[in-house]
């Protein structure tokens, strides 16, 4: 594991700069459009940030726990779409663990 142990969270300095980070680590500072002024949007985007490691862990643990099982999805012509949402959780881990291309 190469990032920083979770679980992270989001907190706010005496500077008022909302961060993400651990007990111990800063992970990021955030900053919106205008520094002064915290917005609901910057608040959403500290709170995803914040959750990525337990995300990470849960996508992995949900891609090796169905790996065996045939993901097809038919439409109403019976036209078969598989393994779509297989291929975008393997191709986050792959983001997330920097082994794109892999």
């Amino acid at each position: 594991m190469s990032y920083t142990p979770g679980p992270w969270s989001t907190f706010q300095d005496a500077s008022l700069r909302h961060s993400v980070g651990t007990a111990t680590v800063r992970i990021c500072d955030m900053w919106g459009k205008d520094p002064a002024f915290f917005t609901d949007e910057d608040a959403a985007n500290a709170r995803l940030i914040a959750s990525a490691p337990e995300m990470l862990l849960a996508l992995t643990a949900l891609v090796e726990s169905i790996e065996n099982v045939n993901f097809s999805v038919h439409d109403d012509d019976g036209q078969t779409y598989d393994a779509i949402p297989w291929a975008q959780a393997e191709a986050a881990i792959a983001k997330a663990t920097e082994e794109e291309g892999a």
